[in-house]
């Protein structure tokens, strides 16, 4: 998965209400066990993935010590911390 992709989820998830964090994470392991009940491996896939991104219930939500403070452009792209002038 592209790095930038898992890092926005990151991000969504760390400024969401940690009770709603929590109910997704569990809504996403009750979905698992029924995708385990099917006869479809990608049933299991589709959840086991979802539960990669937002994580298993139980776990903490991320805060600002284990986030980085600040987002930093991508290098060449310094220009977007620049004020746009108009003419």
């Amino acid at each position: 998965m592209n790095k930038w992709i898992s890092n926005i989820i990151t991000l969504i998830i760390s400024v969401a209400s940690p009770a709603l964090v929590q109910e997704l994470r569990i809504t996403i392991a009750n979905l698992l066990e029924k995708a385990k009940q099917t006869p479809n491996p990608w049933d299991d896939a589709l959840y086991y993935f979802l539960q990669l991104l937002v994580g298993k219930p139980g776990d903490t939500v991320p805060d600002e010590q284990t986030m980085p403070a600040k987002l930093e452009p991508a290098k060449g792209h310094e220009s977007w911390n620049k004020p746009q002038t108009t003419t």
